[in-house]
This record gives structure tokens, C-alpha cells and sequence, in this order.
């Protein structure tokens, strides 16, 4: 396929995608004669405003005024730009958006193998976790940790025994076991990474699983989390752990509670602070702080009282700052 300029793609892109269909993934629509009519995503109202019309390919909410065409649309739910937008509607639409060398392409597909392997393994976690007894362990930790089943299953937690069970379970599948290696998941004499621990899905703000973070269930562990390393679909400081579930409380509430661990995320929610959010264990990057400005301009900073927290915390409000977001 010949390569496309921006212009050409962005009409392309245009051609191939029906709005009313886009919209729909996001909020229910009712048809009234030609038109479409639904509660508008962009803020708060109880009788529908939101108007689609399917001839013109466009929407005007008439309660806040905003309107559009299928990639303005896509830009404010999603939280991203213009050039997003198109990628996001090309992916849907089939559409090639430039055409690749054969490095890129092979890079390409590895992180399409690898997005798919780590979807997977999440899911072998998470059936290991609640359906067999070699999860007892990883539940035994939840309970005391008091993080119940509803909020466990949101972030799609998980466990991992010793062995080899999950190379098993892929040389029944028919696998890869090469692109789990590649993934992180297994060591070279195809043991499982996370033996033994309870696996924590790390997810982008869209719910693509791009690595793990473990926690150890043994007493005599000197390691009591171990990561994924970077890897084609992960870069540590680019993600912030938890968006995918805190992002619309964040857009309700009007800020983001920005904590320093995974289980202290996990925890606010079991207790209703559904906007808690984490850098990650990491120090925050200025990727991060641009990926939560999408989201909000307002951090509440929750972090450790000891002295490596506050200055944690003092460094991550003085960034905040400079990229014009208020911090409390």
C-alpha cells in the first residue's frame, strides 16, 4: 500500500468509519426519526443533549456546546490529540498511515505479539487466582491486605505458582514460547518469572496490558516486588498505573490522587477513592505528568510521610507546576 499524507489519511480514515458507530462505543444512543440523540460523555446532564447526525457525519452537544466530526470526538474522549485520533480511527478503519521499512515493520509485530502474549498470560493469572487451589496463596495475601473479589477482578489481579505452569499452558495452546520469553514472562529454563507471587497487571490509560509487577508471598522473599522489564511495549516512565479505571472519576471529580505504589492504588479503590492513581514506584516523569494533563490539571499528592516521600513529593509538585497543574 502506497504511503498516505496526512491530508489523504485523514480522509480516508473519514470515508471508512460510520460516527454513529464510534459513538456508540462510548454512550447509548437513541434514534429519533433520522437522527441520534444521547446523554452527552463531556458532561454532566440527565435528559439526552448530545445530537448525532448520521448525513453530515457530525455531533453538537446542546448543553455544552461543543461539537464536532467523528475525530474531534475521538480526541476529547480519548483524551489525546489530533494525530491520536487518526491513529486511533485508521487502526479501526484498516487504514495504513505510512508505509513501513522491514525494521519497523518487524518491531511492529513484535509488539503486536507481545500485547498479545501479556493479554494472555493476564488472563492465565487471573483463572489461577480464583479457580484453581494453587491461587490459595495469592488470596490469602488479598484478604489481608483486606482488597476483596469486585475490586480485584477491576484490575484484573492474578497469581502466578512456582513451576512451569505457564509454558505449559501455552505448549497446550499451540504458543509462542519464544515471545513470552521475549515478554518477560519465563526464564531461560522455562520457569515462570512470577513464581509465586501475586501479579499485578500494569495497563495503559486505554486497558492494553503492556508488563507486570509482582509480590512476593513468602516470608523468607528478600525481593518483595520484582517488574517486567522495559520491553517493545513498555517504557516505565510513560505509564501511569491505574488510569484506565481512575480516568473517569478523574474527569467527575476534577483531579487525580497521585499515590507512589501499585497496592496503594489498588487499596483506594477497595475504599472508594476511585481517582487514586500511581507513577508506578518511580519517580514522576515528565511523560507521566503530559499523560495525566490529558486527564486533569489538579494532583493531590498522597505520598510516604517519611523524608524520601517528601522529597518525592516536592519534586513531583515543582513538575506538576511547570507543566501547569495544580498540586495539594
Amino acid at each position: 500500500m502506497p504511503t498516505l499524507s496526512s491530508d489523504d489519511a485523514f480522509a480516508e480514515v473519514k470515508a471508512k468509519v460510520d460516527l454513529v458507530k464510534v459513538v456508540q462505543e462510548y454512550v447509548p444512543l437513541t434514534k429519533r426519526n433520522k437522527d441520534y440523540w444521547g446523554l452527552c460523555p463531556f458532561h454532566q446532564e440527565d435528559s439526552p443533549s448530545f445530537h448525532v447526525n448520521p448525513q453530515r457525519q457530525s455531533w453538537y452537544c446542546f448543553g455544552c456546546e461543543r461539537k464536532g466530526d467523528v475525530f474531534t470526538f475521538v480526541e476529547l474522549i480519548e483524551k489525546t490529540d489530533k494525530r491520536g485520533a487518526l491513529q486511533l480511527l485508521a487502526e479501526r478503519a484498516g487504514v495504513e498511515l505510512k508505509k513501513l521499512s522491514p525494521e519497523q515493520k518487524d518491531r511492529a509485530d513484535l509488539r503486536k505479539r507481545t500485547l498479545a502474549m501479556l493479554k494472555l498470560a493476564a488472563q492465565y493469572y487471573e483463572y489461577v487466582l480464583w479457580k484453581l487451589p494453587a491461587g490459595e496463596p495469592g488470596r490469602r495475601l488479598l484478604e489481608s491486605r483486606h482488597v476483596g473479589e469486585e475490586t480485584s477482578r477491576r484490575f484484573q489481579l492474578g497469581y502466578c505458582p512456582a513451576g512451569r505452569g505457564f509454558a505449559e499452558y501455552l505448549r497446550a495452546k499451540g504458543r509462542s514460547l519464544s515471545d513470552a520469553l521475549e515478554a518477560g514472562l519465563m526464564r531461560r529454563d522455562g520457569t515462570d518469572f512470577f513464581a509465586e507471587r501475586l501479579v499485578i497487571p500494569i495497563r495503559d490509560e486505554r486497558g492494553s496490558v503492556l508488563a507486570f509487577t509482582a509480590r512476593t508471598v513468602r516470608q523468607d522473599e528478600p525481593k518483595k516486588y520484582i517488574n517486567s522489564p522495559d520491553s517493545p511495549t513498555y517504557i516505565k516512565g510513560r505509564v501511569i498505573f491505574g488510569l484506565d479505571l481512575a480516568r473517569d472519576e478523574i474527569a467527575r471529580r476534577g483531579h487525580a490522587v497521585l499515590m507512589e505504589g501499585q497496592f496503594d492504588v489498588i487499596t483506594g479503590h477497595q475504599f472508594a477513592v476511585a481517582n487514586a492513581v500511581a507513577s508506578s514506584g518511580t519517580a514522576l516523569t515528565e511523560d507521566q505528568v503530559r499523560l495525566l494533563k490529558r486527564f486533569t490539571d489538579e494532583l493531590l499528592l498522597v505520598f510516604d510521610s517519611d523524608r524520601a516521600g517528601r522529597a518525592a513529593m516536592r519534586k513531583a509538585a515543582a513538575l506538576a507546576a511547570a507543566h501547569g497543574m495544580r498540586t495539594r
